[in-house]
């Protein structure tokens, strides 16, 4: 990276005013990675939670046994190896399918809506976008916790995805706590790092989270687990609420009509006006990148409990948390160690082109894999 490219990291991407400019107030407190941690911790019990109460549910749906309140072991041993190949596979389906189509309504709500925070953001604050996802995922999880605890049918989990995609889902957290940081560091590799540093505590949460989660499933079901993930969002709301706006009020309230704050986002691409010596190629480059890279690491979020749930890995509900907690582990503590060694020898760019190949190798495992030993390898 060439100074020039340094120093345009410091401006913002588009282009306005003054008013934009000087807006690093360095805060010292513990208030974002304490809360980073334990709303991490809450989204990851939900989303285990969610996943096997989902093979559960088709699972018990297609032997007309829709009762989730008979004994603990009912509830959370998810019979592999009793059931036949083929109605195992169609569990799966089933479970995927309404997955899908509960993303499908989270992020058709939610993308408009994350376009609108990182329009905002810059006027209404920081601090407002990360509570609002913070609160609007416990909400999400409360409703879960409700159809789980009055066994209502599988579909009312759609009103669940609608309030996480009308907060514009934890990516709104994770744009406006990327910005705070970047409020508050400086130019070159330190920016790169404190975002990371922050992945690493949301990487501890998780990690804690699915340890939990085995245990809680195997022996109380799927109740208590929901109702304590909504709990942990809460008090991660409470403890991000002490946190620091970075931007002051004067340019909090010097906030444009709604259509001009379309017309100056999408004249980022449009026009060289609303973006201070910002490459659109280098920029439209990076983000093809990004999404490449993240558009597989989605989709198999999203099936890999279900995966490992049957044949012929046929994961109980401890395995499964051993192995979201040892995906953790290495993706967000290990990943962010070498981040930094890396960061001493090589730039940016380079350490992109690791990650790219490493996330090729470890798809290409999981597709092969045979057993528990080659799955948690593939991690």
């Amino acid at each position: 990276m060439t100074k020039s490219d340094e120093k345009e990291e410091t401006l913002p991407l588009l282009s306005s005013s003054s008013k934009e400019k000087g807006l690093r107030t360095p805060t010292k407190n513990i208030f974002l990675p304490l809360g980073t941690f334990i709303y991490s911790a809450g989204l990851e019990l939900g989303s285990t939670t969610l996943h096997q109460y989902a093979y559960n549910y088709t699972g018990q749906a297609s032997s007309q046994n829709t009762s989730l309140f008979q004994d603990h072991d009912n509830q959370s041993e998810l019979s592999c190896h009793r059931n036949s190949s083929k109605h195992q596979n169609a569990n799966q389906e089933d479970a995927a399918n309404w997955l899908m189509y509960f993303e499908l309504m989270e992020y058709s709500i939610g993308i408009p809506m994350i376009i609108l925070a990182g329009i905002y953001s810059d006027f209404i604050g920081r601090k407002f976008f990360i509570l609002l996802s913070v609160f609007g995922s416990a909400g999400q999880l409360f409703c879960m916790f409700i159809v789980i605890y009055f066994d209502l049918h599988i579909g009312y989990l759609f009103i669940s995805s609608a309030i996480s995609g009308i907060v514009g889902t934890h990516y709104t957290f994770s744009l406006a706590s990327s910005v705070l940081i970047a409020d508050t560091t400086g130019t070159g590799k330190a920016r790169s790092f404190h975002i990371a540093l922050i992945h690493s505590y949301k990487g501890v949460g998780q990690v804690l989270a699915n340890l939990g989660s085995g245990y809680l499933i195997q022996l109380t079901g799927f109740v208590i687990p929901s109702l304590i993930s909504s709990a942990l969002c809460f008090v991660a709301c409470f403890t991000l609420s002490f946190e620091k706006e970075t931007l002051t009020e004067s340019i909090k309230t010097a906030k444009p009509s709604f259509c001009r704050s379309f017309l100056r986002f999408f004249g980022f691409f449009c026009g060289r006006g609303y973006r201070n010596n910002v490459h659109i190629l280098k920029f439209v480059a990076n983000l093809l990148c990004f999404m490449m890279i993240m558009c597989p690491e989605v989709a198999a979020s999203s099936i890999r409990t279900l995966f490992i749930l049957g044949e012929p890995f046929c994961f109980t509900s401890e395995m499964v948390g051993y192995f979201g907690a040892a995906t953790d582990i290495a993706n967000h503590i290990i990943g962010t160690v070498l981040l930094k060694l890396l960061h001493l020898c090589i730039h940016d760019e380079s350490s992109t082109i690791i990650g790219f190949l490493s996330g090729i190798a470890k798809f290409l495992m999981i597709a092969f894999s045979m057993n528990a030993i080659m799955i948690f390898m593939s991690e």
